[in-house]
Order: C-alpha cells, then structure tokens, then sequence
C-alpha cells in the first residue's frame, strides 16, 4: 500500500468521523437516518459532509467500488478495504422519482488526503442494486484536486464530469505541475430495474490543466469554460454544394469567403494541418484544433483536370485576425488525399499567399526573413527577407508536386508595407534573381 497522508485541522472540515469496522453501521440504518437532499446538487469541492448524519457502513463484501487513486489516469490504486479506517462512510442520500429505491452516495478515505465517492442504488431493505464511481479527489496540504465530480438536474439525470489526460503515461497525482487533458462529461439516468444507464457524452477541447488551477477550491471541473467538440460535417456532405471557382485565380488579401460555399467542415484526427502563426519565421505557432471556434472551414474548389478529384481550399482562424489556408486534395467522397500549406495572414499582413495559373499550376508565394531569431508577428515594425515563390503541379496519383523555385533580392519589409491591403506579396516588385 502507497502511503496516505493524514490531513491537518484546515482540511477535516470536509470529512467526516470515519468509523471502525467494529463500529459500522448497516447500509440500512444509514438510509433510514439520513436526510433527503433536493435536486438539483452540484457536489462541489466545498460541498460538507452533514453533520451526525454521516455514518460508517459495513462493506465487507466490496459490493461498493473503493478504489482511492494515486495517478491522473485514475489507474494506479489502493482499495480502501485493506483498512477500516478508509473504509464507507454515506455523504448523501436522494429519493428516486418514481421509486421506492433510494441513491446513497458512499465516501471512501477517511482523514487521509484520497477521497473516492460511490453513487449506489439502494432498495428499501438496504440491497445494493447498481453503483456507479462519481468523484475522486486529492487533498494537497492546500486546496482541493478534482479529477471527477458529479451533479444531478432537476430531472434527476446524474451528469458526471472527469478530467481525462491526453498521455498514457503515468502522471503521479501527489507531485504533477501540469498536464494536457479534456473534459468529458457523461450523463446518467436510472431505469425501472435500478440500474444506472448511459444517456450520453459531451467532450470539450483538449487544453493544459495547471496543478495551481486544479488546487482551487473554488473550480469545480464542470466550470472550467472549456470549449465543446462541436461535431462538424464532414468535408464529403459539404463538398457538392459549393460551387467551382474558375481559373486563374489570385488570392488576394482582400479576396472574401462566399457566403453560400463557406461551411464548417470537420478535421478528424487533424488529417489538414492546422497552424495559426505567432511569428514571422513561421515556426511558432498554436493548432486551431485547441479550439472549435478556429477550426476548419471551407474557402474555395476548384475542379483538378483529368480527374474526379478536386482542390479544395480549407481556412482556419475562424473569427480572430489569425488566419491559414490549406490546399487539398478531396476524393468525390470527401477523403482528403494530399494538401499543401497555401496562405498565412495576420489582418492584412500577409506572410503567405496562393495563385492558380490557368494550366491549373499553383503558385506560393512567401516572405522568407534572413534572420532565425522569432520576429512576432503582431508587434514587428520591419525585418529583412527575400521573396520566394515556389510553384507546384498536382501528379496523376494525386499529390502536390514541387516544379520550381524563384528567389528574389532581399529588402527590408516593413509592417506598413504588408499591412497594406492593396498590396499582394506577389506585387511587391522585387528583382528577381
């Protein structure tokens, strides 16, 4: 068994008196005793155990789960019952509309720094029907870590909110400083057998949880503002209704999505690349996939010749100043074969930009600063650089192939040059080399 820390006097106040084996009471004394909570309960990190109306219940055959965790992946643990002093004690009871049947909600950790709460469904005579694990906390010598809380509505639908890690690796829940994770929340009903049944899942955008933000008593994790993972249709329901933009065409800075051909399309497992630019050497930057309201969208298509597949322009950025366009390849089904990373803009500033030719040659067009040190993009006032403008054909097995190279002599660009929005990379009149 890992060591348990025992908690000072600040922390108590959340727990209760845990009893000994010796002392537990039965689960039907327990359910007779306590009071009826109303809904709708939010089991927030401050929410208290009620006063003499907490009691130590027997669970000797381990028909409730009690597992007190000491990783983020809620995969490494202890039972409670190897101890009797970490052993169930009731927090809450809730009538069941519609039923005899009762939710007894059972802590486990006693005053050690674990706390693992269990959602049972009791009978009247005391039976344990279904159970269902619904909070898990840690106790630092300061603050409250969450990793999973639950609420129930006014229609008594048990919503249960977990951080979940994006690594598999083992992250210690007593030492982390931070880690990439999601919340997922899924919620629950009660059938007419008593026994708890899915209803759904809602997950939201991956982002950093710090362990100073974790720690706050005042977060609960369904109150995080995460952004939901909006399902988005896929690119092969969009792509037969947007029109088909003739070539040559020039994407010019002031060059508009059309309303009617503009759809948000779904990015699964990030297949388009996706990066918004913080600098001007375009080697730092954020994914659009951390949050839903940058992600992708539909530009433009074009038709490729001799072949059933088109090129379709894919833009992130959403409605921020931040934005990049993507080049793909798109089977008629919508399966995207091939893309190229065509634009990138800030405002009107733009470090990237596309032409097609009319032989259906794509030209891409960049400023290439001659410096490595990160110049931001949103606060330069000038740099040195070259323009460089590399051309591509798309092959009969339907990728972007590389034809050509053109570098032009360096100058200074200044933040009022490319601010310009009448003023193309392309139009800059640099001699060529």
């Amino acid at each position: 068994m890992k060591h348990l820390k025992v908690l000072f006097v600040t922390t108590l106040v959340l727990l209760p008196s845990f009893c000994t084996a010796q002392q537990a009471a039965s689960i039907l004394l327990a359910l007779n005793e306590m009071p009826t909570e109303p809904v709708p309960f939010n089991a927030t990190k401050k929410t208290p155990f009620i006063d003499n109306k907490s009691f130590g219940v027997n669970n000797s055959n381990n028909a409730i789960p009690d597992k007190l965790y000491y990783n983020v992946q809620l995969t490494e643990y202890d039972h409670a019952s190897i101890d009797p002093y970490l052993s169930a004690s009731t927090f809450r009871k809730f009538a069941i509309p519609n039923s005899s049947n009762k939710i007894l909600v059972v802590s486990f950790g006693g005053s050690t720094d674990r706390r693992t709460d269990a959602l049972c469904v009791v009978s009247p005579s005391g039976t344990i029907l279904d159970t269902l694990e619904a909070a898990v906390f840690y106790y630092p010598s300061f603050g409250t870590i969450a990793l999973k809380q639950f609420r129930i509505d006014a229609l008594f639908n048990i919503i249960i909110s977990r951080i979940v890690p994006t690594s598999s690796t083992s992250i210690p829940l007593d030492t982390f400083s931070s880690f990439s994770g999601y919340r997922l929340d899924t919620t629950y009903a009660i059938n007419s057998q008593g026994r708890f049944v899915k209803q759904s899942e809602q997950c939201y955008v991956t982002k950093t949880y710090t362990r100073a933000y974790l720690e706050d008593r005042n977060k609960d994790i369904w109150n995080g503002g995460e952004y939901l993972c909006v399902t988005q249709p896929s690119i092969g329901e969009v792509l037969n209704k947007m029109s088909t933009e003739t070539v040559p065409f020039n994407a010019t800075k002031t060059k508009e999505s059309i309303y009617a051909d503009s759809h948000w399309v779904d990015n699964p497992n990030n297949v388009i690349p996706d990066k918004l630019y913080d600098n001007v050497q375009l080697t730092e930057y954020n994914h659009a996939s951390v949050n839903p309201e940058l992600g992708a969208s539909t530009f433009r298509k074009f038709a490729i010749p001799n072949s059933t597949n088109k090129l379709l322009v894919i833009e992130f950025g959403g409605c921020t100043t931040w934005r990049t366009y993507v080049l793909c390849i798109v089977s008629p089904s919508g399966s995207v074969i091939d893309t190229l990373e065509a634009a990138v803009h800030l405002g009107f500033i733009a470090l990237k930009q596309f032409r097609i030719d009319a032989q259906s040659n794509i030209i891409i067009t960049r400023i290439v600063p001659t410096s490595s040190t990160s110049i931001p993009l949103d606060t330069f006032s000038s740099f040195s650089g070259y323009r460089l403008d590399t051309t591509y054909a798309i092959n009969s097995q339907n990728q972007f192939v590389k034809q050509s190279e053109q570098c032009y002599v360096t100058k200074t660009y200044t933040a009022t040059y490319l601010e310009d929005e009448d003023k193309d990379i392309w139009n800059g009149g640099e001699t060529p080399l």
